[in-house]
């Protein structure tokens, strides 16, 4: 499946979603956010998506906000419209980072060039983000006069600390994948010759592992810093009563018996 700037294709439980608008670095345009819109909160429904993959088609992954209707909405300031046009900008990137963000399925951002902006707010939605040595991430909305959006104020400080979250975001720096592995942006940094082998490994690993107990996973992170201990404990007595009931655990602990690898089914 795609549009013209965005494609969809799933293969061996992975769904790959690339933006493909190369010549312009791959934009979130309108037509793009309203597309993943429409695609992603059908895949959990899917038994052969375990995976989701973004990336982006030629050099960068993605430069966030499509300047091309920032113009467009420049002229409305004159001409009316304005408010209403920019609002519904803003719901579509708010609802589309928060759909990244709560998938049920485990997402993983490939940055094999420059993610900036609401693009890099989207890899920071992602539960892991692999870089390429090209990869390069920043939240340069100050540089169009404008303030964070897409779920920064609360992605960012969560994974690189307040100050550190605010230094980037006020300055509006670019880093580098090295310094981006080193601050938390990243958590796989690989040579750029070997980048798709090694991502394409990391992806198979969650794409053929136990889905019902990595959803609960993943549920069980993205809820911590919301909570307290006694909570905590509560929510993964109930997860592993879930889980411990799968087929995936019963292979998991006869493969361990036998000494052998787990062959998963999602089940």
């Amino acid at each position: 499946m795609s549009d013209d700037c965005v494609s969809f294709e799933t293969d061996d439980g992975v769904t790959t979603i690339t933006f493909d608008d190369p010549d312009r670095r791959n934009p979130l345009s309108h037509d793009v956010k309203t597309e993943l819109l429409s695609v992603l909160p059908t895949l959990p429904d899917d038994e052969d998506v375990r995976c989701v993959v973004f990336q982006g088609a030629g050099s960068a992954f993605s430069s966030g906000g499509d300047i091309d209707a920032m113009k467009e909405r420049r002229r409305l300031q004159d001409e009316g419209g304005f408010e209403e046009v920019l609002r519904e900008e803003l719901r579509l990137a708010n609802r589309m980072v928060r759909t990244v963000h709560t998938l049920p399925i485990p997402t993983i951002a490939k940055l094999d060039g420059p993610a900036v902006g609401s693009g890099a707010a989207l890899a920071l939605a992602c539960d892991v983000r692999l870089a390429s040595e090209s990869g390069r991430i920043g939240f340069g909305f100050r540089h169009v006069g404008l303030s964070v959006d897409s779920g920064v104020s609360y992605l960012l400080p969560r994974l690189v600390g307040l100050s550190k979250a605010k230094d980037l975001a006020l300055t509006g720096e670019i880093v580098d994948a090295e310094t981006a592995r080193e601050l938390g942006l990243v958590d796989r940094l690989y040579d750029d010759d070997e980048f798709e082998t090694e991502a394409s490994e990391y992806v198979e690993t969650l794409a053929t592992g136990p889905s019902v107990a990595l959803e609960h996973i993943k549920l069980l992170m993205n809820g911590s810093f919301d909570t307290d201990l006694q909570s905590a404990l509560e929510r993964e007595k109930a997860a592993q009563e879930v889980v411990a009931h799968t087929d995936d655990h019963v292979e998991g602990v006869d493969a361990f018996l036998e000494k052998r690898s787990p062959e998963f089914t999602g089940q």
